[in-house]
């Protein structure tokens, strides 16, 4: 699901659940927000100023990884101008470089290895 579906938004609501619900508190052994971290997430069509922060708040930054809608979305946003898609804006430089790409990169070291000797 592009930018976690709903996950991140109800995100604090359901890290909540095992404090007030007994029946929650057998089923979870790690607080909520470590499951919410577990996985990767896509921000493809999830590129709003409130859907990248409430991404970034509920995850982080190094869980978040660059994607497209393509073939849907194709002919939709002109990468020579990505406006209020640009992740750089979004998320400043740094931040929008690691989901941009450094953060594939780290959890596929056999592509990064294999762009290294390539570009070497």
């Amino acid at each position: 699901m592009h930018g976690g579906g709903a996950v991140p938004y109800p995100g604090h609501r359901m890290a909540a659940a095992p404090r007030v619900v007994a029946a929650y508190r057998k089923l979870v052994r790690r607080p909520i927000s470590e499951y919410l971290r577990a996985v990767h997430y896509d921000v493809a069509v999830a590129d709003s100023p409130v859907q990248i922060n409430t991404m970034v708040d509920a995850v982080g930054t190094d869980r978040m990884l660059f994607g497209t809608d393509w073939i849907y979305a194709d002919g939709l946003f002109d990468p020579a101008e990505p406006g209020e898609h640009d992740l750089t804006r979004l998320l400043g430089v740094d931040l929008g470089a690691r989901v941009a790409g450094t953060n594939a990169l780290r959890i596929l070291p056999s592509v990064a290895k294999r762009l290294e000797v390539d570009a070497g």
